[in-house]
């Protein structure tokens, strides 16, 4: 009987050493599969990037190749040079930042070795200026990008004029984006009854506006924008007269939202 169980026992050590040598054999077998996979995936030459194409609908070529946004592209992807490893978000920020005039970069990964690039581009709504001689294209997200010459043409923009010393750089917000918008909004509708925005000034409290009728008109700031902008459309639809407005000094719309009254001269 002691003699069955010592072979009985001395079978099962046997087979627990024949059981750990194949989960080692198997551990082993595993780790050198995830080796060949890693090496498969981002070493070989296969899942490289070859092609990287910009969307010729996107970016024309002067703007994307004249001024160097392939070089900077294929100088980024160069550094990671991989289908997998590619960030797709870091590449397009990294557009974004060097060149001021791009707004947004669409990037997609077609498998297994291509990048296909759309790069929409800023357009100017405004001119933006700290003094006559220090002036830059507008977007209509408030951003500065481009130094504007005065040989270039302005193509009816609105001059925008922001008190203050302080310095800005190109791709920097100088204005929110919203105050652009009813800017924007304010010059369509003064169009339809044939007034035109020649300049605005933008300061902490209130937004002043002339017109090629050569009259002003105050804005508060501080409150509604949209809302003084329609009771001003209203108040030159329905009671100043175009023929009152040739003589008009300004518009003061800045206590109509606290329930003062609109003034005109």
């Amino acid at each position: 009987m002691r003699r069955r169980n010592k072979i009985y026992f001395r079978y099962r050590r046997k087979k627990r050493v024949i059981l750990n040598s194949h989960r080692g054999l198997d551990f082993v077998l595993i780790l050198i599969f995830i080796f060949v996979l890693g090496w498969f995936l981002f070493k070989t030459p296969y899942f490289s990037i070859k092609k990287a194409d910009i969307l010729k609908d996107s970016c024309s070529l002067s703007s994307c190749f004249n001024t160097g946004v392939d070089r900077e592209i294929k100088k980024f992807i160069d550094k990671r040079n991989n289908f997998f490893l590619l960030n797709l978000n870091e590449l397009s920020y990294n557009i974004k930042s060097k060149f001021p005039w791009i707004r947004e970069v669409e990037v997609k990964k077609k498998f297994p070795d291509a990048v296909l690039i759309r790069i929409i581009n800023r357009k100017p709504v405004a001119i933006f200026c700290q003094k006559e001689d220090s002036c830059f294209l507008l977007s209509e997200d408030g951003v500065i990008f481009s130094s504007f010459k005065e040989e270039e043409s302005k193509k009816e923009l609105v001059v925008i004029f922001s008190s203050g010393e302080k310095t800005f750089r190109l791709g920097q917000r100088v204005i929110e984006e919203d105050v652009v918008s009813n800017l924007i909004f304010l010059n369509k509708e003064l169009k339809k009854l044939e007034i035109s925005l020649k300049k605005v000034e933008i300061s902490p409290f209130e937004i002043r506006a002339e017109t090629d009728k050569n009259f002003k008109i105050l804005f508060s700031k501080n409150t509604y924008f949209r809302k003084q902008i329609e009771i001003l459309i209203k108040t030159l639809q329905k009671i100043i007269s175009k023929q009152e407005q040739e003589h008009l000094q300004y518009i003061d719309l800045r206590g109509v939202e606290e329930g003062g009254r609109i003034y005109w001269k």
